[in-house]
């Protein structure tokens, strides 16, 4: 049988999603933090106001996550009992770039690396986002399993999330897992099962379509063939 891609090129591929799930599994925020100087303290101050824009990134990526500030909204009083009072174990890493003070108040703007993936695990738990398992996910939202087999090349990967991402009813597209042999990502949407199929098999992809066969609830297989 002729060899499809060289040793190099696979190594490639490998290398291409190994950086898009580091890429995925923390995000990075830019905010402002404020706190009270109180009594002249400027130091505690600088600390309070830190602490302040490590929540308010917190927050953002929340509201992402729940993909609205009024689902957000709806379950402050749960997230403030189990997230909120943890924020710092969200936090992978910060930077202050501008900072500076007037008589009674501290303030900064920084960038903050949110742990995304950790986060949205801990979501799970609470029910405010799908179960790790595909199929039906909290209120009336889908997850889908999708293997990906015989990926030609990295930007295949890359245009494929993009594409998926623009269908009516697909909240987000997340990579898994992967190998030289096939790579793994989840789907979630509001369509249901049938809705899902229909919608990628033939999706055109920078001269490929989709070939996708239903393993079982939630779960396919994908495949990218020459489009004629």
């Amino acid at each position: 049988m002729k060899r499809l891609f060289s040793t190099n090129a696979i190594n490639a591929v490998i290398l291409f999603l190994g950086l898009a799930i580091l890429a995925q599994a923390s995000e990075r925020i830019t905010v402002e933090g404020n706190a009270v100087i109180l009594q002249g303290d400027q130091a505690s101050a600088r600390e309070s106001a830190i602490h302040d824009g490590q929540h308010r990134a917190l927050e953002k990526v929340i509201e992402r996550l729940l993909t609205s500030e009024e689902k957000m909204s709806q379950h402050y009083d749960l997230l403030s009992e189990k997230i909120f009072p943890v924020y710092d174990r969200y936090i992978r890493s910060f930077e202050v770039m501008t900072e500076g003070k007037s008589s009674d108040r501290y303030w900064l703007e920084m960038t903050v690396e949110v742990e995304t993936e950790l986060l949205r695990e801990d979501l799970r738990k609470l029910d405010l986002l799908p179960k790790g398992g595909a199929g039906e996910g909290h209120e009336g939202t889908h997850l889908f399993r999708l293997t990906l087999f015989d990926l030609p090349s990295p930007q295949l990967w890359d245009q494929f999330q993009k594409e998926v991402s623009k269908v009516s009813g697909v909240k987000s597209v997340t990579l898994r897992a992967f190998s030289a042999a096939a790579l793994i990502c989840e789907v979630v949407g509001s369509l249901d099962e049938e809705m899902f199929q229909s919608q990628l098999q033939g999706l055109p992809i920078d001269g490929y379509k989709v070939d996708m066969q239903r393993e079982e609830r939630g779960e396919f297989k994908l495949r990218f063939v020459r489009a004629e």
